[in-house]
């Protein structure tokens, strides 16, 4: 299996979650209006553009911290911690992104620390799926390569 074939279904997860990320922050800001998915469209392009380098580093980041930290402590515990890191920074860094496009730099902070609260739970959500679904599965695809 080549590398870039191995890096397809990542590249596809990474993406969904950027979509889905930007698509619960923009309706959060915009809710039902007629321009909802020009406004989604553009925040999902410029999350997409900054969330798939930035996540690679970030993750590696975590991880690397985590581990250091947290050496002596359950692979569990480890990855919890790494699960609810993942999570909350980048449902932060998207929730920036998507508030920059909905609202402009001049509404951001009043707005954005109120849009990152309301996802949130999406963030719980995909950080335990990055960390104990994703990340094991990317590292076992990548160490066939």
């Amino acid at each position: 299996m080549t590398r870039l074939r191995a890096m397809a279904p990542i590249l596809a997860f990474a993406v969904m979650m950027a979509l889905a990320i930007s698509a619960a922050v923009t309706w959060t800001q915009v809710g039902p209006a007629p321009n909802f998915f020009t406004q989604w469209g553009m925040a999902a392009a410029l999350s997409i553009l900054v969330m798939l380098p930035s996540g690679g580093l970030v993750m590696a980041g975590v991880a690397a911290v985590v581990r250091a930290t947290l050496e002596k402590q359950p692979l569990w515990a480890q990855r919890a911690v790494m699960a609810l890191a993942m999570g909350l920074l980048m449902e932060a860094i998207s929730s920036a992104l998507s508030t920059l496009v909905n609202l402009g730099p001049e509404r951001f902070f009043s707005h954005w620390l109120q849009a990152y609260l309301r996802a949130i739970p999406l963030a719980l959500v995909m950080g335990p799926l990055m960390a104990y679904g994703v990340r094991p599965w990317v590292e076992r695809r990548l160490a066939r390569v």
